[in-house]
């Protein structure tokens, strides 16, 4: 049920396309789904989606959404960082592995940085890997540009060189807030990290916090708008200028 990371990702190389890489709906959980896609692309393994929605933003996703999806073209699904229930994990064991068993042609990999139950006799098609940190939360090697910051996004200890570190604390509060607004959080949201454009979470980042208030994770309406916010929801998909970032990209 356990493998090494790298031979796990060489191992899956001999599995037709496509992939499926499912990630947890918050702001780590978006950057170890782009980390997990880059890797499998580079490994030649084609990527056809990604899936991170509310329905991903807990335990609930394994007897909800996940038991109910349709696996049927995915020769490989990958999910990073979504936890099993704490108080009571064996349901969503219990989901996995009827997944795993209704799906015998689908290979099924599951990574989370908390204690994840492992089955006594688990299915051939499933692996279950528990790591100790976020920045190990992906399939592949980890990559301070995206697991860095990932674990600064989660709390968790900075491991970024002090080089970055600056720069990579700036990214991970520009990208919570991102991740908190229902008009970015999403396909737009992803999009912004497959095209590394981290000037605009920087940017982000230096907005006054009036403009950021959460409750609960989620950005709630105040009487100060966020300018960076309100111009990406109106503009055409990810696209804003350079006089709006106020930053070269």
């Amino acid at each position: 049920m356990t493998m090494q990371v790298p031979s796990l990702v060489h191992d899956l190389t001999k599995l037709p396309s496509p992939a499926l890489v499912i990630g947890h709906f918050d702001s780590d959980g978006y950057l170890a789904a782009e980390q997990t896609r880059r890797n499998l692309r580079a490994a030649r393994i084609k990527v056809s989606e990604v899936l991170i929605s509310s329905e991903t933003s807990n335990y609930r996703f394994w007897t909800g959404r996940f038991a109910k999806m349709s696996f049927g073209k995915f020769p490989l699904v990958v999910v990073v960082d979504i936890a099993f229930n704490f108080k009571n994990p064996k349901p969503s064991l219990a989901s996995l592995l009827k997944v795993c068993r209704n799906n015998p042609s689908t290979q099924f990999v599951v990574i989370d940085h908390h204690p994840l139950l492992l089955p006594k006799n688990g299915p051939a098609n499933l692996t279950l890997r528990s790591v100790e940190r976020v920045y190990d939360c992906c399939l592949g090697e980890p990559s301070d540009e995206f697991m860095a910051v990932a674990s600064i996004c989660d709390g968790g200890i900075v491991v970024s060189s002090p080089r970055w570190r600056k720069r990579h604390l700036k990214r991970a509060q520009g990208l919570k807030r991102a991740a908190a607004d229902k008009n970015i959080a999403g396909p737009r949201l992803q999009a912004l990290l497959r095209q590394r454009r981290w000037s605009f979470f920087e940017a982000l980042a230096e907005e006054p916090p009036e403009f950021h208030r959460t409750v609960r994770g989620r950005r709630i309406a105040t009487n100060f708008p966020s300018p960076l916010l309100a111009a990406l929801a109106m503009s055409s998909g990810t696209a804003l200028s350079t006089s709006v970032l106020g930053l070269r990209r």
